[in-house]
């Protein structure tokens, strides 16, 4: 209701309006037109809009109904040039294609229809090398044995909430339980285990207690304060967390 939709052509005819009449009065007559699309009775047919958007502006001065068939004159010769042009390049097509060979047709609609570009995309599909991954590392979608430890039955719903005070030192703080078991998922231990936005540092507790190397990043030098304390990282101790 109070979205108004406008055309070139109608904004053309208001600049042109506002160099006959003044800028200040076509700013009224805009108004006007906004008024009018929120008085409007909720309907689906464009016709009405249109009525009334047009109706606003012709009733509006005599400047705009004369503008307005300069604009309409404009637009009509307009369109003839377009479907003239439009009209004329089909004929030369049709005129180009005509005179091809049988094989040099074939040649075209390949072209055309980008064929050898689509076979190679299709050729170029392959494996990420997820299955690959499951079945070398035991890890990933069918490390059940890992799952069970976390969830009662496996299925792609993990349940992890907070320990007893554990949560309230970031905005987006995550359980050091469900990132333990997102981890034990999709990685063995030893493996390196990067959190590029570790905020406080759940995720690299939880490759700590996995027995995993971890590796963080912190632009906020409190937050990272935070996940070296929850690290237990004392001034003598050498930190994977970069501030």
């Amino acid at each position: 209701m109070n979205v108004c939709t406008f055309t070139y052509a109608h904004l053309a005819l208001l600049v042109s309006v506002s160099g006959a009449i003044g800028r200040s009065p076509v700013v009224g007559l805009l108004c006007d037109i906004f008024k009018s699309v929120t008085a409007l009775n909720p309907s689906k047919s464009s016709s009405d809009y249109w009525q009334a958007i047009n109706g606003t502006m012709l009733r509006f001065s005599k400047a705009v109904a004369d503008q307005w068939q300069v604009e309409k004159m404009a637009s009509v010769e307009s369109l003839a040039i377009a479907k003239e042009n439009a009209l004329t390049y089909l004929a030369n097509e049709r005129a180009r294609i005509m005179a091809m060979s049988h094989e040099q047709a074939l040649t075209a609609l390949v072209r055309a229809l980008k064929i050898q570009d689509r076979i190679k995309k299709i050729e170029a599909i392959s494996t990420n090398g997820i299955m690959e991954n499951v079945l070398t590392h035991s890890v990933g979608a069918f490390n059940e044995e890992a799952f069970l430890k976390y969830e009662k039955s496996p299925d792609n719903v993990l349940h992890c909430g907070f320990a007893a005070g554990e949560a309230g030192v970031h905005p987006t703080q995550k359980p050091v339980r469900l990132m333990q078991a997102l981890i034990e998922l999709t990685t063995q231990e030893g493996q390196v285990v990067l959190d590029p936005f570790c905020g406080s540092g759940s995720t690299l507790v939880a490759a700590k207690l996995l027995g995993r190397t971890y590796l963080g990043f912190e632009i906020n030098p409190a937050f990272a304060a935070i996940a070296e304390d929850r690290l237990g990282l004392g001034e003598n101790q050498q930190a994977s967390l970069f501030a």
